[in-house]
């Protein structure tokens, strides 16, 4: 009978430790999961935190890019008002700033303007050394009143087919720069 009372001794004794085992396991992967939520959390906060900063850069490289598209187009404005009237010429145009498509609008006041597509209207403004400017064939043009009664012309080439054009020719009013 000794025998039989040191059996089920010995048998408590491995169920409870089982027992501990699985309690312990249990408890290792419950503050697994706690230092894991944790760490997601200081993640994430760490990453809206950062997030207006890379938007900030975004802007701001999309700003230096139209930039530097309206300098390039009113360099090739220039180089046909120095070559004269009867002069025309292609030249090649990026088809989009930071992977989007944009317009770029010649205004008859002597202004230059990129427009970035789904942009919220950003955008870049650039002066011309000309201000008489009409659209060609393939440009479209806008006709407007400015507030002091002025008529303006808008010449708008879309930057998808990645080339414009310009035309200098002599009209009944004067020399023209006709942009395609």
């Amino acid at each position: 009978m000794a025998m039989v009372g040191c059996k089920k001794t010995i048998e408590a004794i491995a169920a409870t430790a089982g027992r501990q085992k699985t309690a312990k396991r249990a408890q290792v992967a419950m503050e697994v999961m706690v230092y894991l939520g944790f760490f997601m959390l200081v993640f994430v906060f760490v990453l809206l935190f950062m997030l207006p900063g890379f938007n900030a850069d975004v802007n701001k490289r999309e700003f230096i890019f139209a930039r530097e598209t309206a300098g390039q187009i009113a360099d090739y404005s220039q180089f046909i008002i120095k070559a004269g009237p009867g002069y025309w010429a292609n030249f090649t145009m990026a088809q989009k700033i930071n992977g989007r498509e944009y317009n770029a609008t010649f205004v008859s006041s002597g202004w230059l303007y990129i427009d970035l597509a789904d942009s919220d209207g950003m955008g870049f403004a650039y002066p011309l050394a000309v201000s008489n400017i009409r659209a060609g064939p393939g440009a479209e043009e806008k006709v407007y009143s400015d507030t002091d009664g002025i008529i303006r012309y808008a010449a708008v080439v879309r930057s998808h087919k990645g080339w414009i054009a310009f035309n200098y020719t002599d009209t009944p009013n004067g020399p023209v720069i006709l942009v395609n």
